[in-house]
């Protein structure tokens, strides 16, 4: 996972045709199992469709604070999103398209790499590209 640590690099992850936006805080046991989760769902991806690459970003949130944090607040209320989001510290897991929020899960640790992988198929399926 790239960590995102600028304002500029979030926008460039949002560009992307598809990618996987890991949201971490570093006073929770629970996001550091979900990393491994997400990286998990990454890997796979990457293995099963080197054709349709799907960066995986992971912003630390853990302070609440700052211009990554400013953008991201303003980034899910744009997309309709709940702050809750931003605030569970079990590690969210974001599939984007195009900069939108196409599937999010409040935990990867909670649904396991398998479940997972089976829905980025769904989130980023071929067909769907334009």
């Amino acid at each position: 996972m790239t960590p995102i640590l600028t304002r500029g690099e979030l926008a460039a992850a949002l560009a992307q045709p598809r990618a996987f936006l890991f949201l971490y805080v570093n006073w929770a046991t629970q996001a550091r199992h979900s990393l491994l989760v997400a990286r998990q769902v990454v890997a796979e991806w990457q293995a099963e469709h080197p054709d349709a690459p799907a960066p995986g970003y992971m912003v630390d949130v853990s302070d609440e604070c700052g211009e990554v944090w400013d953008a991201l607040v303003e980034w899910v209320t744009a997309e309709g999103r709940s702050g809750q989001l931003l605030m569970s510290g079990v590690g969210p897991l974001l599939w984007v398209r195009d900069g939108r929020v196409v599937l999010h899960v409040p935990g990867a640790l909670s649904y396991g790499a398998a479940k997972l992988a089976a829905a980025s198929r769904s989130a980023f399926a071929a067909e769907r590209d334009h």
